[in-house]
């Protein structure tokens, strides 16, 4: 199992409000964490880095097993979420911050994963990427329901409507899907990837004969030559043989 982590500030923000980490336990059991925060001044870049921070803390406590990561992912979240809550609202300079995550458990060639918000887990099986994990946004609900089809979505002025966050104020409704990955990449991200690069521009680079460490800087390097109108932040994961 092998990890590789990367983020970039992108050239319009002033502010990186990304944050990211992993914990490689053995090597059967390894953590991922990415979270992509929102707010005033500063208070999304808190959102996200407490978020990572707690995720990283509860998972080096724990010793799971196939029957316990389900429940850890989602009570993981919701600790978060109500941590964010109350910062929120005890802290006046923090008011309205919340964040993104997705994350993920790898126990050996089985990929546990989670998410609230936007930030996405796709998969990469040597010619396709496949996303793994569903959007909490306004626009994707339209699509799902017809209103507007999904090139519609791509240029909607509302497409960055969060319907779930860590620290959104409402009740969530956190996922949970499991798949089989040896000897296959998993990459997570910020939507300042994929807001940036096609997955026709992704996969030519993931494709590519070269180490994930310089997978993930030329996918963040690419991103910001065609846009990088937000923060760029990317996990890859290879599970199995090279």
């Amino acid at each position: 199992m092998k990890i590789a982590i990367g983020t970039d500030i992108g050239i319009s923000r002033e502010i990186n409000q990304d944050s990211l980490d992993y914990v490689i336990k053995d090597d059967h059991n390894a953590m991922t964490v990415l979270c992509d925060g929102m707010g005033g001044h500063l208070a999304g870049e808190v959102a996200s880095k407490k978020t990572v921070s707690l995720v990283k803390e509860m998972y080096e406590a724990e010793s799971l097993d196939e029957n316990t990561i389900e429940s850890w992912m989602k009570s993981v979240i919701l600790k978060a979420d109500s941590m964010i809550t109350r910062d929120a609202t005890t802290h006046k300079e923090h008011e309205g911050m919340g964040t993104t995550i997705v994350l993920a458990c790898i126990k050996d060639t089985v990929l546990h994963l989670s998410n609230i918000g936007d930030s996405r887990a796709y998969l990469f099986n040597g010619n396709k990427l496949i996303q793994l994990t569903v959007d909490h946004t306004l626009v994707n609900a339209l699509v799902q329901n017809g209103t507007i089809t999904k090139d519609e979505a791509d240029s909607h002025p509302q497409k960055n409507i969060l319907l779930q966050a860590i620290g959104g104020g409402s009740q969530l409704i956190i996922p949970y899907s499991k798949y089989d990955v040896n000897n296959e990449i998993i990459l997570m991200c910020s939507d300042g990837l994929y807001n940036s690069l096609t997955n026709n521009q992704m996969i030519h680079i993931l494709e590519k004969d070269m180490s994930l460490e310089d997978k993930v800087n030329e996918l963040i390097e690419k991103a910001n030559l065609c846009g990088g109108l937000d923060n760029i932040s990317v996990i890859l994961i290879s599970v199995g043989e090279d």
